[in-house]
């Protein structure tokens, strides 16, 4: 094993005696290492308190990390909160409907898509003289509807309705519908059946 020239002193305890280079190491005086890092002194151990004379124990084997631990735990929950914020603001927007000038649709039931996050209306209107078009309408959530007593079967295909819509601010046939403001097509409620 090849040794340094600035360690080999060190770890030998010897020093050179000729010139330059490649001459021999010769042991005049060892150096004790011990002399410089001299050894410390144990400290007594710590003794523990018994459970009377204190309520808490600081001491090197029992860090009290409680309050460690519940400020990491709020730092992950704010953290994942900002982080889940844009997406629950950016699905829950409203902006895309036309709130301030509802429209009422009347039409046939193609399908009804009651599932999360909304259910869905696709209604055939027609009108005189103009070709059937489809409307893609957007509801609650399937637990807001199950809270108004609608299920899967509320609605089936083939149904007539009457429905108060916030339509599309582009003019796309489409909007949001709310189950409190649909009826049949002559006007009465649809039968919801709450259950207990």
């Amino acid at each position: 094993m090849k040794r340094s020239s600035l360690m080999a002193p060190l770890s030998t305890g010897a020093t050179p005696t000729g010139g330059a280079h490649g001459q021999a190491w010769v042991a005049r005086q060892p150096i004790k290492l011990a002399a410089l890092f001299p050894q410390r002194i144990p400290a007594a151990p710590l003794r523990r308190p018994p459970q009377a004379e204190t309520t808490r124990w600081a001491g090197p084997d029992h860090w009290n990390v409680a309050p460690v631990r519940a400020a990491f735990a709020a730092l992950m929950v704010g953290i994942g909160s900002a982080a889940t914020t844009g997406a629950a603001v950016g699905h829950h927007s409203v902006a895309m409907f036309d709130r301030e000038h509802p429209i009422q649709l009347v039409g046939v039931v193609r399908e009804f898509k009651f599932a999360n996050p909304h259910a869905f209306i696709v209604l055939e209107v027609t009108a005189e003289d103009v070709r059937p078009m489809i409307w893609n309408l957007e509801g609650d959530s399937s637990n807001s509807l199950k809270w108004d007593g609608w299920s899967s079967q509320t609605v089936k295909p083939g149904d007539e309705l009457r429905l108060t819509v916030e339509p599309l601010r582009s003019g796309a046939p489409g909007g949001v519908w709310h189950a409190r403001k649909t009826t049949y097509k002559d006007g009465t409620p649809i039968a919801v059946i709450r259950e207990k």
